[in-house]
């Protein structure tokens, strides 16, 4: 895979103190690999309220629009980049692909109609980094929380072309638990990508307004 389009929604919900919080991420994510350049639009709900995300990453840089000013920034700062840097592997499979290698001996696949339909349910040790990994790919705000975490369910389904062997669907589904000094929190994280115009992605180009942001 050389360039995709890529349809992706994530939602985690969780308990604290008798009330329910959930926070949902959609994104529509355009990627080439060579030479690296990620286009990403979506939305944040959380809280009761919505922000708007633009980004785009290349090799070097990374340019996000500010929610509120609508102004193009250059990211720069380290910390900034490091919560960020996995977005850019939202369109491509590199997470995806790490996390069925984790589990690939429990894995079951069967032929349904046109596709190859791999899947995977249970708890298994090995996958915690992966998944975590995946995690903050669509939700960087979750990187602190996810330090102390255990995986106690895990569902994954992986749909893949017969044909071609181009992804075209994927849904993860997992309970995790995270413990906080002497407190546990369990969150429920699930995550939709839809992938098409595989290898038909030839350009993404940037705006001069966001090569040009201070």
């Amino acid at each position: 895979v050389k360039s995709s389009k890529a349809n992706v929604e994530s939602k985690v919900s969780f308990n604290l103190g008798g009330k329910d919080y959930v926070t949902s991420v959609t994104m529509e994510a355009e990627a080439i690999s060579e030479p690296l350049t990620v286009k990403i639009t979506g939305k944040t709900e959380t809280l009761g309220q919505s922000f708007d995300m633009n980004m785009y990453i290349t090799e070097e840089n990374m340019y996000i629009q500010n929610m509120l000013t609508k102004k193009w920034v250059l990211g720069k700062d380290a910390n900034f980049r490091k919560i960020f840097e996995d977005r850019k592997n939202t369109a491509k499979f590199d997470n995806m692909v790490e996390l069925l290698k984790s589990v690939e001996k429990n894995l079951n696949v069967e032929e349904k109609g046109s596709n190859y339909e791999i899947t995977y349910s249970g708890i298994d040790d090995s996958a915690k980094e992966a998944l975590k990994k995946m995690m903050v790919s669509s939700q960087p705000d979750a990187v602190k929380a996810l330090k102390n975490m255990e995986i106690e369910k895990l569902d994954i389904k992986y749909v893949i072309d017969k044909k071609t062997f181009y992804p075209t669907d994927c849904e993860i589904k997992s309970t995790v638990k995270v413990s906080q000094g002497t407190k546990e929190i369990s969150f429920d994280m699930d995550i939709k990508a839809n992938y098409f115009d595989i290898n038909q992605v030839k350009e993404i180009a940037i705006p001069d307004e966001v090569k040009n942001a201070k």
